[in-house]
């Protein structure tokens, strides 16, 4: 039958027996030294998980929220090509496009409340019957436009053209 070492130490305390306990703790504390250490590896390999799991996360919250903001600026974008009625038109000189039943769409601006449209296509003359759809240049209508959207954006091509 085996005995402990600790029974071993009480019942012959010699040198061998304390050089052995000596050797034992020492290859106890050793493998405690590698467990922690693999601990620690471990531990730190969990923490760099989670780290990596929460900048993911941050990143994928980020681009919802810049995919809401996208989102939201095309469907405002859509919202204001859409034809409104010429009530709603600024009168300050702002180019528009504007739909008139008897000339079709054009380009077109009101200078101020109160004052006529002008279509700019062509030369000066008044357009008041289904007198055709080519539109001459600063064309004043006898009755306003019944529908305007804004002037899209110029192509980007073209914007950096003009700027080089």
């Amino acid at each position: 039958m085996s005995t402990s070492l600790t029974d071993r130490l009480r019942a012959s305390p010699t040198s061998a027996i304390m050089l052995e306990a000596a050797d034992y703790i020492d290859g106890l504390i050793s493998q405690h030294h590698r467990d922690s250490k693999e601990l620690r590896r471990l531990c730190a390999e969990r923490d760099e998980a989670r780290q990596s799991a929460l900048d993911r996360g941050f990143a994928l919250l980020k681009a919802q929220k810049e995919a809401r903001a996208l989102l939201a600026e095309r469907d405002a974008l859509r919202e204001s090509q859409q034809w409104q009625p010429i009530e709603t038109a600024p009168k300050d000189g702002t180019e528009v496009i504007v739909y008139h039943p008897e000339a079709g769409v054009c380009a077109a601006f009101c200078p101020a409340d109160g004052f006529a449209w002008h279509c700019m296509d062509g030369q000066n003359t008044v357009v008041g019957t289904k007198s055709g759809r080519s539109i001459p240049r600063m064309t004043s209508f006898i009755s306003p436009p019944t529908h305007w959207m804004p002037m899209p954006e110029a192509p980007r091509a073209a914007l950096a053209q003009e700027q080089s």
